[in-house]
């Protein structure tokens, strides 16, 4: 089981390092210069020294945003390569607890512990490059709307201490 595992194990790696190398070549040497640009050029047309918190209608929310359309697009493959993750690590669990009930062997925790030092559920690579692609999907969906970001919006409840 071990061999076959290993052998899986190494295959998916190839495929999420691979993945993960192209998507954050292409956020910082083409989406994330393409966006800030679009996003400053927006604020800036934007600014008329009011603070506007009065939210927009849904479906001016959409006007206009055909030109972040490629990145939205990015945003999708982002988060397809993380359910990948969750896949894997889930599928790989339940393969293991089927295996250990059919022999009554006890392989769940070794394999647990071979998990978490996998490059595709260790890797904090994609995490990274995850929360910037939602800080900028916040700041274009801010700026449609004309509204002022509130700094809750971008806490972790989780870590947030008053």
């Amino acid at each position: 089981m071990h061999r076959l595992l290993n052998s899986e194990l190494d295959r998916i790696n190839r495929f999420y390092l691979g993945k993960e190398a192209e998507l954050a070549a292409a956020f910082y040497h083409q989406f994330e210069p393409q966006v800030k640009a679009r996003v400053t050029k927006r604020v800036l047309a934007f600014s008329d020294g009011k603070k506007q918190t009065k939210l927009a209608k849904p479906e001016t929310i959409s006007t206009g945003m055909e030109e972040f359309e490629p990145f939205f697009e990015f945003c999708q493959r982002v988060d397809q390569l993380r359910n990948y993750t969750v896949l894997n690590y889930i599928g790989t669990l339940k393969i293991c607890k089927k295996y250990d009930k059919k022999t009554d062997a006890n392989e769940k925790p070794q394999i647990t512990l071979l998990l978490v030092k996998q490059p595709f559920y260790a890797s904090t690579k994609l995490a990274i490059l995850f929360t910037e692609v939602q800080c900028f999907f916040a700041q274009i969906c801010f700026h449609a709307q004309k509204t002022t970001p509130n700094a809750r919006d971008f806490s972790c409840p989780i870590w947030y201490r008053r």
